[in-house]
Parts: structure tokens; C-alpha cells; sequence
């Protein structure tokens, strides 16, 4: 079989990881409910040269992701709705990692320190996590794709957010944000994309992102921000898509 990616729904037992083995260039696997380590084991033996594993909304947890030392060639991992409360120093096996989805993965503020052992990375989710410090993030320079919503992070977090100079999409909705922060944002020059739904963003802070020739697409969604500071925005920076649909 000459299948470069498989897409799971279902929860996969040991009997059925061989299957795997006859997809020879296979580099991208998406499994729901991975039920131990030792599962990733057998498919770190099997097809360890995978660039892409989500392993979302598993049993998984920390004791488990030693297991990942099988996949040296990772870029981008999927470890949503797992259980990481013990920390992410498992990320040490994973030095060519670029992308992590850690969306509501039970992480806290002092794991986040440990984001420094994948230099490489340019995405990062940690989306609905206990956080309210993104210093430790700050320091990883190259990043380009930030997700905040539903965090503990509030007014104060800009000056860490503006150190990220290539960062050109961040999410921070759901959070205690409010207009203070998106005017100290206005200056960033690569943001192109900024979720700001369920806030206490104002006109205030909509006239700040009017500032922002660059800006392509902006969420409002439940926000206090009036129709005719919608329309400034929209005057101002026409290219600008107003998202007033989704969460994030």
C-alpha cells in the first residue's frame, strides 16, 4: 500500500497495528483513543519515520510519552484532551518538533518552561490550560502560530506577546484580556491574524487594530464592539476579514 496518511476513529488494538507496516510511506498517522504507551511503541516500530502523529482525546499520559523516543523525524504532534498534568519533559525526544497541539491537555503554567526542549517550533496550542504566564513561551523566538484561548492569561501578557517578531497568528480569546493589551499589540508588524472572541475588547481596542495595515482577519465574536467602530475597521483596513462566527 502506497498510503502517506491514515486517519483513525476508533480505538486501535495491538492486533491490528501491523496493518500499518504495509504502508511503507506512510508519514502522517491521526488516532483517537490510543489506549497505553505501549501502543506507541509497537507503531514507533513499525512506521518510525512518521513526520505527523495526533493521538488526540486519549488515555495517554505522562508516564506513557517516553514512547515517542521511537520517533525521531516528528514535526508535528497531536496530543489534545490527553492527560499532561505530570509535565513535558518528554518533549526532549522530539528536537525536530515544529508543530504541538496542546489543547486542553491539563498543562500548567510551570510546564511551559519546557517548551524550550523543541527550539524548532513555529506552532504551538495551549488552548484551555490552567496558564496565566507566557514568559517561558516568549523565549521561543521563531514561533509563528499561538493559541491562548480559554487560558488564565490576562492585561500584562503583550510584553511578552510582542517579543515573538514572527509570530503571525495568535489567539486570545476567552480570556481576561481587554483593550489595553490590543493597543500594545497595534505595534506588533507581523500579526496578521488575531482572535479576540469572548473578551472585554471594546471600540477602544477595534480603532487600535485599525492601525494594523497588515492585519488579514480579526474574531469578535461576543465582544462589546459597536457597529460603527466594525465599520472604521473595515474603512481603515478593507483587506481585513471580521470573523464574527468562531471562537478563538
Amino acid at each position: 500500500m502506497d498510503a502517506r496518511a491514515i486517519q483513525c476513529r476508533t480505538p486501535i488494538h495491538a492486533s491490528r497495528l501491523d496493518h500499518f507496516s504495509r504502508c511503507y510511506n506512510l508519514d502522517a498517522l491521526d488516532i483517537a483513543y490510543v489506549g497505553t504507551g505501549q501502543d506507541l511503541v509497537n507503531i514507533s516500530r513499525i512506521v518510525p519515520r512518521l513526520r505527523l502523529l495526533s493521538v488526540h482525546n486519549s488515555r495517554l499520559d505522562c508516564d506513557d510519552m517516553s514512547a515517542l523516543s521511537g520517533f525521531a523525524e516528528l514535526e508535528e504532534l497531536d496530543v489534545s484532551h490527553c492527560k499532561m498534568d505530570g509535565g513535558l519533559g518528554w518533549l526532549k525526544y522530539l528536537k525536530r518538533l515544529r508543530c504541538l497541539n496542546l489543547t486542553g491537555a491539563r498543562i500548567a503554567t510551570e510546564d511551559l518552561c519546557q517548551l524550550a526542549l523543541c527550539p524548532e517550533l513555529i506552532s504551538v496550542y495551549l488552548s484551555l490550560n490552567d496558564i496565566d504566564d507566557i514568559e517561558p513561551v516568549s523565549r521561543i523566538s521563531g514561533i509563528k502560530e499561538l493559541h491562548l484561548f480559554g487560558t488564565g492569561i490576562a492585561d500584562g501578557c503583550a510584553r511578552y506577546l510582542i517579543r515573538l517578531k514572527e509570530m503571525n497568528s495568535l489567539s486570545i480569546g476567552g480570556t481576561d484580556v481587554s483593550d489595553t493589551t490590543v493597543v500594545e499589540l497595534a505595534s506588533h508588524e507581523s500579526l496578521r491574524q488575531i482572535g479576540l472572541s469572548f473578551t472585554a475588547i471594546s471600540d477602544v481596542g477595534v480603532r487600535a487594530l485599525s492601525q494594523m495595515a497588515h492585519l488579514r482577519l480579526v474574531g469578535l465574536r461576543n465582544t462589546e464592539v459597536t457597529r460603527s467602530a466594525l465599520y472604521e475597521l473595515e474603512t481603515a483596513v478593507p483587506w481585513c476579514g471580521i470573523d464574527m462566527e468562531h471562537a478563538w
